[in-house]
């Protein structure tokens, strides 16, 4: 069947009128589109996480590549899929500001799990946290601020102001 099952993970995009979400086909997560009303249900690529860009063309997701997630977006436009984040670790998590500039997501690359952020065609990747603390789920307040979790003492969401960071635009 074209449907699948555990729709999970839904956002919808105010632009669009639409709602992305991965959905369960067989034993692979797929990412999905579909209207608010329920019509036109559309199954794109196999994937987990979905996020939209603002502007409503295009989604962030993840899916492994060998044994480590990694991020890519994809065009709904003509279906095009470009590979974001690359090596022998996870990229996950990924979210873009509202301007769509500048990608959030979580990385394992230096062996604890820290924000990152790079530019929306992956270049000019910036660690934004370090340390033995663990962070993840980041999401965007503004262009000038991200809210994640971590595990660094009783507070458990944070707030970071990228306003110096090398590649705030």
């Amino acid at each position: 069947s074209a449907f699948g099952s555990r729709d999970q993970l839904a956002e919808f995009n105010s632009v669009t009128n639409k709602f992305t979400f991965q959905t369960l086909i067989g034993s692979e997560s797929h990412i999905a589109v579909v209207d608010r009303d329920g019509k036109n249900y559309t199954v794109f690529v196999d994937g987990e996480y979905p996020r939209w860009m603002s502007d409503g063309k295009s989604i962030l997701f993840q899916k492994k590549i060998g044994n480590f997630d990694q991020i890519f977006t994809l065009n709904l436009k003509d279906g095009s899929v470009i590979q974001l984040t690359s090596g022998a670790f996870d990229s996950s998590h990924a979210v873009a500001s509202p301007s769509q500039n500048i990608i959030a997501f979580t990385s394992n690359r230096d062996g604890s799990r820290h924000l990152y952020t790079m530019h929306k065609d992956g270049s000019n990747l910036t660690q934004l946290t370090t340390g033995q603390t663990q962070e993840a789920f980041p999401d965007w307040l503004s262009d000038s601020e991200i809210v994640f979790s971590s595990d660094a003492g009783a507070i458990s969401i944070s707030t970071l102001s990228p306003f110096n960071w090398p590649h705030a635009d």
